[in-house]
């Protein structure tokens, strides 16, 4: 389990990830999701695709800032999957899903209202 604690100021994040089957990862994101923070998400997303996992949700839920570095460390992880697994991103505030619908890249991803709704279909 990834851990590191969330700051009092801008920039902090969060990155929680646990394992809700042996081969899908949940990965919840809290705090800003930017160009200062998006390097510690990428590395998460590799440690955790060493793993080979069939599925990754990653649960922006508590995501209080979602800047384009952000958006792009997601994209990256899809691309990186390959055809063994998927990415499956829980966007279910309303302006995480306007993020994604204003740049395209809700026809590019798999996104989910709910972290249940993307782990049944994992």
């Amino acid at each position: 389990m990834t851990t590191q604690p969330p700051g009092p100021h801008p920039g902090s994040l969060s990155l929680t990830t646990h394992w809700a089957e042996p081969e899908v990862a949940v990965l919840t994101v809290a705090g800003d999701l930017d160009m200062l923070t998006s390097p510690q998400l990428t590395q998460c997303l590799e440690e955790i695709r060493e793993h080979s996992p069939r599925a990754v949700v990653v649960d922006l839920g508590k995501v209080d800032f979602l800047g384009s570095a952000g958006l792009a460390a997601l994209v990256t992880a899809h691309e990186r999957t390959g055809s063994g697994g998927s990415v499956r991103i829980v966007a279910s505030a309303r302006e995480t899903q306007r993020a994604f619908s204003m740049t395209g890249l809700d026809e590019v991803l798999d996104l989910y209202t709910t972290c249940e709704a993307a782990l049944a279909d994992a």
